[in-house]
């Protein structure tokens, strides 16, 4: 049987997330292209939210035989041209005026050293469809400008333009030079009015949570660093046939994903370790919202 190929064993990707302030994954900051294996979830190593889909890097040159091929290239060539310019017929070296002015010219500076050649900076030029159909970022060179992609759709909205801010008060305008790194927001009008922001707390019938909210299907949900105080005894995990349950005046502190507990600590009321809990980002029966006092 034939051994399965990288490109069958694994995914790669690039991750665009922001936590809940809009500041980039370190990961999504620098591009890097990450290598999973099929087997495992396609999630970030760093912020551990789900990745975009690139196609596999491209093979690295044989470099060593390109130099080897580039070195002997040179002395073939530089052989032939002192045989050319610097023999005469007797075999006698000889370098005519015209010669030594033409072959190999080398720009100058006023102080008489050789300057590298100048090569712009390049920015990423990020669209932040909100809401809407994915747009590809754009590379563009200092001083050249974006160019303008093609309209996103977003399901009984109508798009309205790119604005320079998530507040949508400067729109972008392509003819402008791009001079560094910028995100662009999509705009949209119609559709329903946007749900009211979720805060940073919120009472559930088993206890009361502090820490980051996000809103999924119109509902704020725990996701991201968070603490839940226990009003009664609950179930909070279940972990290799052992469940874990939360009494009153327990508090866990740890990270949550989607509503449910990803990982984090369950302290008693005197601040004792009970437990180390590691649900992971998969759903679980003990999601807030279904929660229900023993």
């Amino acid at each position: 049987m034939a051994k399965a190929s990288e490109r069958d064993r694994y995914e790669y990707g690039v991750c665009i997330n922001r936590d809940i302030e809009g500041k980039p994954c370190p990961k999504c900051a620098s591009k890097e292209v990450q290598k999973i294996r099929k087997s495992q979830d396609f999630i970030c190593d760093e912020c551990k939210e789900p990745l975009r889909r690139v196609p596999p890097p491209k093979p690295k040159p044989p470099w060593g035989i390109i130099i080897g091929i580039i070195v002997a290239a040179i002395i073939v060539c530089g052989f032939g041209a002192y045989m050319l310019f610097f023999k005469d017929c007797n075999g006698n070296g000889k370098v005519s005026d015209s010669v030594t002015k033409t072959v190999h010219p080398v720009a100058e500076s006023d102080t008489g050293k050789t300057e590298p050649p100048v090569v712009p900076p390049l920015f990423t030029v990020n669209f932040n469809s909100n809401g809407g159909s994915d747009v590809a970022s754009q590379t563009v060179k200092k001083g050249e400008k974006a160019t303008r992609p093609a309209n996103p759709t977003k399901t009984g909205n109508k798009f309205e333009g790119w604005f320079t801010d998530s507040e949508l008060t400067s729109e972008w305008k392509f003819e402008t030079e791009v001079t560094k790194n910028i995100t662009l927001y999509a705009k949209w009008t119609g559709g329903s009015d946007p749900p009211p922001p979720c805060g940073k707390t919120k009472d559930y019938s088993t206890g009361k949570y502090e820490g980051a909210l996000v809103q999924i299907g119109g509902n704020c949900i725990p996701h991201g660093q968070g603490t839940m105080t226990y009003k009664c005894r609950v179930q909070i995990a279940k972990m290799a046939r052992t469940d874990y349950f939360a009494e009153k005046g327990y508090i866990f502190q740890g990270t949550w994903y989607n509503g449910d507990i990803e990982q984090g600590t369950l302290r008693d009321g005197n601040n004792n370790i009970i437990a180390t809990i590691s649900n992971g980002r998969r759903q679980s029966p003990y999601n807030l919202a279904n929660d229900k006092c023993q």
